[in-house]
């Protein structure tokens, strides 16, 4: 299969806390896709590295408005310094997208639970996938009064969604506020957020100024269905194997754990 390279136009800069700035792409051309989960390869004007960044919008966001983004966190990696230090309104980039992890249920596959672990930065391809996870929660419910044959099989069902998220310090929890919101609106998604650094003056109650535990997992997963469950990953290379180990010690199977070790 081979992969689409698209032009795509930086439409808006935004930061989204002192290290990360969030990118709005319009893509041009219509035939990109991607899967929640997924990343695109940034090909760079006048840099040499490629820039491998995931992205933290849903899917439908594309195909409805030709618009993707992305979260970038600020580093010495060229393709990241130069979204913090040039990047700008209007500049021209060309992306394709890529990975093998990723949330792409088909209306007809059962319905399964998802915990969803976060560290830093890595929060981008779970953020997309809550993103999908609303996206097809709100189709589910605009479709119950269509009494169309076949209407129940048409969107699939999300399960039930738990989501922990660690970073250095709230400021550092990007997508803090915007989580919440869906946590609020819909009852089957739970977030919860973690600081690993010296204790602050945290402003939320549900911020824990520690670092996810097996505890955390072990209660994450009473609430789920455990042999529906699937498990996402995301973040430093030393947090994925260590989150793994306590995944599977908790009882879920090897084969029901994703991720994608960036560094």
């Amino acid at each position: 299969m081979i992969k689409v390279v698209s032009r795509a136009t930086v439409v808006k800069v935004k930061d989204e806390s002192s290290t990360v700035k969030k990118l709005s792409l319009k893509v041009h051309d219509k035939s990109l896709f991607f899967k929640a989960g997924q990343w695109v390869d940034m090909m760079i004007p006048n840099v040499a590295k490629v820039g491998g960044f995931s992205m933290c919008s849903s899917p439908r966001q594309l195909v409805e408005d030709n618009l993707l983004e992305l979260a970038v966190k600020r580093s010495d990696h060229p393709p990241a310094l130069w979204v913090h230090t040039q990047c700008t309104e209007g500049v021209e980039v060309d992306i394709r997208s890529g990975g093998d992890t990723f949330y792409d249920p088909k209306p007809t596959d059962p319905s399964s639970d998802l915990l969803l672990i976060a560290g830093g930065i890595g929060i981008n391809p779970l953020y997309s996938i809550v993103c999908h996870v609303t996206d097809l929660l709100r189709t589910k419910e605009e479709t119950k009064g269509d009494n169309s044959i076949g209407a129940d099989n048409s969107v699939y069902t999300p399960g039930s969604v738990r989501l922990l998220y660690s970073a250095s310090c709230e400021d550092e929890l990007i997508f803090q506020r915007e989580l919440s919101e869906v946590a609020k609106q819909f009852s089957c998604i739970d977030c919860q957020y973690f600081v690993t650094r010296k204790p602050t003056q945290l402003t939320s109650p549900h911020v824990k100024n520690r670092r996810i535990n097996s505890e955390d997992i072990q209660d994450s997963l009473k609430k789920l269905r455990k042999e529906k469950t699937i498990v996402y990953i995301c973040g430093p290379s030393p947090m994925i194997e260590a989150m793994e180990t306590i995944v599977q010690e908790a009882g879920i199977d090897r084969q029901r754990i994703q991720y994608e070790k960036w560094w």
